[in-house]
């Protein structure tokens, strides 16, 4: 992402990384075999200045966003869309921290938590059987949908153009390349410091719609 997202010397979450870090760490350390690992769902983490706040999942999936009622004051319209990005950059760093301490201590981060089920195995009918013909092209129908989502994927990825995504109210817009964040702006028309909440949940869609694309969500439940 281009805004900054690494704390500084000075920023009062370099403290909350690593107590959440050390917090979470220490659990993992004593732990008996055998025992039950607990996994965050809900990773939260504000910007610097603590106006927003993201929520993202074990993934860095994000969840939610909050802008709080002195946004306006601290952030003003031209500072909001940054801290946004700020925000779910610097959660997502706290969801990696999760991840990494996880793998560290010999547990698999996906352990017991719910996936979406693969479509299961169609076993073609008899060559013999009139309906073998059929099956057949229904099979190669689905072999050419997934090649077509990965070329598709494929094309966004390598394109070298900026594109943006918006919010379905048409308040926050991410701009990419391929599938990389660049920056975020909003629309200031009308925009008022009570608008908060509201752009709080278009910043959620957006970000959620440019970082979770579904062709390639499907893509990698696949694999």
């Amino acid at each position: 992402m281009a805004t900054r997202s690494q704390p500084d010397a000075g920023d009062r979450r370099v403290s909350d990384a690593k107590d959440f870090g050390r917090t979470f760490t220490d659990r993992l350390a004593y732990l008996r075999p055998g025992q039950r690992v607990s996994v965050p769902d809900r990773i939260e983490g504000p910007d610097r200045t603590g106006s927003v706040r993201c929520v993202v999942d074990l993934d860095g999936a994000l969840l939610d966003v909050t802008i709080d009622s002195e946004w306006w004051s601290t952030l003003g319209q031209g500072r909001i869309a940054a801290a946004v990005l700020e925000s779910f950059a610097y959660t997502r760093s706290k969801a990696a921290i999760a991840r990494m301490a996880l793998r560290h201590y010999g547990h698999d981060p996906h352990a017991g938590r719910r996936v979406p089920a693969a479509e299961p195995a169609r076993p073609l009918p008899d060559v013999d059987d009139p309906r073998f013909e059929g099956a057949v092209e229904a099979a190669l129908e689905r072999g050419f949908a997934v090649l077509d989502k990965v070329e598709r994927v494929r094309r966004v990825r390598d394109e070298p153009r900026p594109r943006t995504v918006s919010g379905p109210r048409g308040m926050f817009h991410v701009v990419l390349v391929g599938y990389a964040v660049k920056s975020a702006e909003i629309n200031t028309h009308g925009l008022m410091a009570s608008d908060g909440p509201r752009l709080a949940l278009d910043a959620r869609d957006a970000l959620i719609a440019a970082t979770q694309p579904a062709e390639v969500a499907a893509l990698a439940w696949r694999s």
